[in-house]
């Protein structure tokens, strides 16, 4: 018999269940995710490039 480990990884995944009054950019059952770099500046030439990990603000 095979069996199969799943482990945590370093990514947190979901689905959204409820929505507040005020939220406009999510609904119920949307896939959601937050990968492990979540505070990069969005603006520098790293993270225009997808390279997150070289943010200064990270």
């Amino acid at each position: 018999m095979r069996s199969t480990v799943i482990g945590s990884r370093h990514e947190i995944t979901g689905v959204v269940t409820k929505v507040g009054s005020g939220v406009t950019n999510f609904k119920v059952r949307d896939r959601v995710g937050v990968g492990c770099i979540y505070a990069s500046c969005r603006n520098c030439e790293f993270c225009e490039a997808s390279e997150e990990n070289y943010c200064d603000q990270v």
